[in-house]
């Protein structure tokens, strides 16, 4: 699993959310494998699975691994990318979402140093404004790390507001600060998110779906 910052304060703005509605990300994704001649779900598996431990390695946020993710499905819905290009688009991508997100941004050298130098800087640079131009530098998109913060901060609200009138065995469990739980709910939770992330077809599901199943999976399961 990805480095943990899902017990981070996480705060958001409802009126963003219902903004980015309008313009759900799930619509602009297509089903790129019709086209992508050197692309496949295991080829992208292996690629999003790369990612998740890199992000791990440099301690990134999961609203970064998930901003990247979103970043290689769209750019493989508007373009064509060969097999030499694969996991130079995923660790430019990972270097995008990382200058949106992260309060301290490794040097370029550490991105090309992961792939083992099989990518220069200048490489790495000209992908990256190729990837911008092609996505029409909008690059900001509610994902999964939001929604899931969003709905299981909401479960934890109003289930609180019900446990003050219940008695200790009646009680429903929170996701964050459980008295039994703790935060292992919320662990649990994310790392549910995570195994999602590398599927493709749940690329073309909305997220603030997934993620109600997902509280619905872990709540009915203990």
């Amino acid at each position: 699993s990805i480095y943990l910052t899902s017990k981070d304060e996480y705060k958001f703005d409802e009126n963003i959310f219902l903004e980015n509605e309008i313009n759900e990300l799930h619509k602009l994704k297509t089903n790129y494998l019709n086209y992508q001649p050197d692309l496949s779900i295991r080829k992208r598996f292996i690629l999003i699975d790369w990612i998740m431990e890199v992000s791990s390695q440099l301690h990134f946020k999961r609203k970064t691994y998930y901003s990247c993710v979103n970043l290689i499905d769209l750019y493989f819905s508007k373009c064509i990318v060969h097999t030499n290009q694969i996991q130079l688009v995923g660790i430019t991508c990972l270097l995008i979402s990382a200058k949106n997100e992260e309060n301290i941004i490794p040097q370029l050298s550490i991105f090309t140093m992961v792939c083992e130098n099989s990518y220069s800087k200048s490489e790495i640079i000209n992908q990256e404004f190729t990837i911008l131009k092609a996505l029409n530098w909008k690059i900001q998109y509610n994902n999964l790390s939001d929604y899931g913060n969003m709905l299981t901060l909401k479960w934890d609200s109003i289930i609180n507001d019900l446990n003050k009138d219940s008695n200790k065995s009646n009680k429903f469990p929170v996701f964050r600060n459980d008295p039994e739980y703790k935060d292992l709910l919320l662990d649990h939770f994310f790392q549910f998110l995570d195994y999602i992330s590398l599927d493709y077809f749940f690329n073309f599901l909305h997220e603030k779906y997934i993620c109600v199943s997902v509280i619905y999976i872990i709540i009915g399961v203990i």
